[in-house]
């Protein structure tokens, strides 16, 4: 996990990791002579040095529409993000950067079809990315938020099956939910304890209505995703209640796997990148039912149509599956969901992410189609697991 920055004579370089794990911002402010180069590491940090940032409405309709912005920019003008496994090079004199992706997501071509050597491939990437989780938080308490689906499930096998004790499970929701009843059944069932944060209209607007809430909201949008209130409010709850305490580490199910969409462009012989276009853009534009919207705004095309121009392109159906999972992991699964932790770190929490870990990341990418577009070898993978848990 990291984000880095070196800072040369002529250049400044921003880093961060394949998770992004920490946001990096820039922007250059100034004019002539007093012109600055301005890098932070937090939405505090960048408000606090401009005298008057400005929103940018193309971004914030987007942010609307998909619940993250896309790209290198955020919701304020001029100002700059570090992308997912990226590399930005900054010249000090004019502002211009260059950015190099290392870490973009793509399927090899030396894959396994076998699902029993796949199997064993994941399981090995498990094993040793859960085992350097144990040996950095020693000592210190595993939380896991159970929806009673297969992330986390997975994550509770394998810490059972290796005799991990201090271990902590909650789940949030409606009064009366299945996966209220089905997250208690999965805790009981590996013998850990588990917490129910009920969530009611009345309380809930009580504490959004709070003083502490504007800050939760400035730290966690990292100037370009809806932060993740239901886990704040979840979490903030169960510290409350002294269920929780500061440097415990929640260990959330968001995984490299599961990111594909519009499986049945692989059944085609050869798709176009207006295809793909048109499957990314809908896929990801609609939480307003506004499609029509995303499609007519030159901003959003463009940018989608820069992100199709990173990679080579042939229509296969390996090709399709890189690209709109690249794009998926690049955008929605970094911005959004891996920035939930954002509200861990506002309330004191440590976190990790083994299923985002570059063994497991790399795993994945020897999957064939068959075992990777869809989750079954996923499911049967884990029902393996739990069995034997």
């Amino acid at each position: 996990r990291l984000a880095a920055v070196r800072v040369e004579e002529e250049r400044i370089v921003l880093a961060v990791d394949r998770l992004r794990s920490w946001p990096l911002f820039w922007t250059v402010t100034g004019r002539g002579d007093d012109r600055r180069l301005l890098v932070a590491d937090s939405t505090e940090a960048v408000l606090g040095a401009l005298d008057d940032p400005v929103a940018c409405v193309p971004a914030l309709e987007e942010l609307q529409d998909a619940g993250f912005v896309t790209g290198p920019r955020t919701f304020l003008e001029d100002i700059h993000q570090v992308e997912q496994g990226a590399v930005v090079t900054v010249d000090r004199s004019t502002g211009r950067p260059v950015q190099d992706d290392y870490a973009f997501f793509r399927y090899t071509d030396d894959e396994i079809d076998d699902p029993e050597a796949f199997g064993g491939l994941f399981l090995e990437a498990l094993d040793k990315t859960m085992g350097r989780l144990l040996e950095r938080t020693a000592g210190r308490r595993l939380v896991i938020p159970l929806s009673g689906g297969l992330d986390s499930r997975l994550l509770v096998a394998w810490l059972r099956l290796h005799g991990v004790e201090d271990v902590l499970t909650f789940t949030y929701g409606l009064p009366g939910t299945r996966e209220m009843a089905v997250s208690q059944s999965v805790a009981r069932s590996a013998g850990y304890p588990w917490h129910a944060v009920e969530i009611g209209r009345a309380a809930l607007l009580e504490v959004w209505h709070s003083e502490r809430t504007a800050a939760f909201l400035r730290q966690a949008s990292a100037l370009s995703a809806l932060p993740h209130v239901q886990d704040w409010y979840a979490l903030r709850s169960l510290l409350a209640r002294g269920v929780l305490r500061r440097g415990d580490v929640v260990l959330p199910g968001h995984t490299i796997v599961g990111n594909m969409h519009d499986e049945w462009m692989l059944e085609e012989p050869s798709v176009t990148r207006g295809q793909v276009a048109r499957a990314i853009i809908t896929h990801h534009q609609d939480l307003q039912g506004e499609q029509k919207r995303a499609w007519a705004d030159p901003y959003r095309a463009a940018k989608v149509k820069e992100f199709l121009a990173l990679r080579p392109f042939t229509g296969s159906p390996r090709d399709v599956q890189s690209v709109l999972e690249s794009y998926n992991v690049r955008e929605r699964q970094t911005k959004y969901i891996n920035n939930s932790m954002r509200a861990y770190e506002h309330l004191g929490l440590d976190w990790a992410l083994p299923m985002l870990d570059v063994e497991f990341w790399s795993a994945w990418h020897r999957g064939a189609v068959e075992l990777t577009a869809r989750r079954d070898f996923y499911a049967v993978f884990i029902g393996r697991l739990w069995a034997q848990a």
